[in-house]
């Protein structure tokens, strides 16, 4: 294949009906024919990246909600290319093996499906071998048919298990994906019941295709595995499995059920930590989940830690000395979600004059988010309408809670604002309630 490189100035204007929406699969689609399609090709991670710049660059009078195929290696990138993704409207899919192609992909109703080679313990052949069988056939049924009909020498359990923890499977199957590691009364793991069983059927057909008088495939009488029955994981348990596999979460974020803590209580992303000049004499809050712990002692005995926070976008090593850890080092734990305050001020006795960000208290999220008390929605007289009322009214109900619901109603032609507060329902502030302001881009703050 030949090599045809990114030349933007000699590109052509496309033509548009109208200012229509571009999807992923569009830009995708014509990124494929500018992009070098030689590395495009042989890279193991590429992403569809948000290309306003480029597009606009190239004259396409649209509104952009589509990607630009970038070659990336960097994880905390490919997180950035997910959130902005996100914020445009484009959803980012887990792999699958109905729907993946080897990298990632736009399906056809415009999302991003993630790659099946860029599963750890995955890899090009097995993907590639996964990919063939179902164009060569058809889309696999359900576990036992995908089973039944993969090549056992390039894909092996390990491969299977990656998949499985990444959620690959989650089409073929109406248990939860916890059940594959489960063990049955024999102590076998319900996966490698499913390897034995596609491996026996092969053999099986095998055997009849070559037999003189057999009556082919359609005699094979092989018992399927049930999936034992199991506690679920927590939710937590399976965006971790996904980390493992992935390199970062696909499903949903861990820090999702807190992000409107995060976003309007918190005035540091844990990235700004790196940097505390900008900072310096500023009282700040930051919040994330503790990643790793590891406890230290001094010379003369002092118990302190170091521990590892992330946010949406970035981690941060905190250092927590003696007196510090004697008041918090009980809620520095592993996956605990933490609400940490502290100053930013000059480092005592530390010549050259050296910033440090000192810790002033420390909370679960989850206590922060019970003392919500009042949440503000501003509005603008024009935006209300009885299709406005009608879907905040279903959003309220549909979130009810301990928390005050206050409106303020601003009429710009005669400069009145108007406050309300509901005596009849108190709200929660839910991810399905802080998502449903969100995206109909409502103002609001929290108290």
């Amino acid at each position: 294949m030949n090599s045809i490189p990114f030349r933007a100035s000699k590109l052509t204007r496309p033509t548009f009906e109208g200012t229509r929406c571009l999807t992923a699969f569009d830009i995708t689609d014509i990124l494929l024919k500018v992009s070098t399609l030689n590395d495009f090709y042989s890279t193991n991670i590429f992403f569809v990246y948000p290309v306003a710049k480029h597009i606009l660059s190239l004259g396409i009078d649209a509104r952009l909600k589509a990607g630009d195929v970038t070659l990336v290696n960097d994880i905390k990138q490919i997180t950035a290319y997910m959130n902005e993704c996100k914020h445009m409207g484009i959803r980012v899919l887990g792999p699958d093996v109905n729907e993946s192609m080897r990298n990632f992909s736009a399906n056809k109703a415009g999302d991003v499906r993630f790659g099946l080679a860029a599963i750890k313990g995955v890899g090009d052949a097995a993907s590639q071998s996964i990919i063939e069988e179902r164009e060569r056939g058809c889309k696999f049924k359900d576990i036992y048919d995908f089973m039944e009909r993969i090549n056992y020498t390039v894909i092996n359990r390990k491969c299977l298990e990656s998949m499985a923890y990444a959620g690959g499977f989650d089409s073929l199957i109406s248990f939860h994906r916890s059940k594959f590691f489960a063990e049955d009364s024999n102590g076998t793991a319900f996966l490698d019941a499913l390897i034995r069983y596609g491996q026996l059927v092969q053999v099986e057909k095998s055997n009849a295709q070559q037999s003189l008088f057999g009556m082919g495939a359609s005699s094979i009488d092989i018992q399927q595995p049930k999936a034992p029955v199991c506690e679920d994981w927590n939710p937590l348990t399976v965006l971790n499995k996904e980390r493992e596999v992935v390199g970062l979460y696909m499903s949903s974020h861990p820090l999702d059920q807190f992000s409107v803590i995060l976003r309007k209580m918190c005035q540091a992303e844990l990235s700004q930590l790196s940097d505390l000049t900008p900072l310096n004499g500023r009282e700040i809050a930051v919040a994330g989940v503790v990643m790793s712990v590891t406890p230290l002692t001094t010379k003369d005995g002092r118990r302190y830690a170091r521990f590892v926070m992330e946010d949406y976008n970035s981690t941060h090593e905190f250092t927590m000395f003696s007196k510090d850890f004697e008041k918090f080092g009980n809620l520095i734990e592993q996956n605990n979600f933490l609400f940490i305050r502290g100053r930013v001020q000059p480092r005592p006795y530390k010549e050259p004059a050296e910033l440090e960000f000192k810790i002033t208290s420390i909370m679960h999220l989850a206590e922060v988010g019970e003392q919500i008390k009042e949440l503000h929605i501003d509005l603008r007289l024009g935006e209300i309408t009885h299709s406005f009322i009608t879907s905040l009214s279903q959003a309220v109900a549909a979130n009810q809670g301990s928390t005050t619901l206050r409106l303020s109603v601003y009429d710009p032609e005669a400069d009145v604002r108007l406050r309300f507060y509901s005596k009849r329902h108190r709200i929660g502030t839910t991810v399905d309630f802080i998502s449903y302001l969100d995206d109909n881009e409502i103002n609001y703050t929290i108290n």
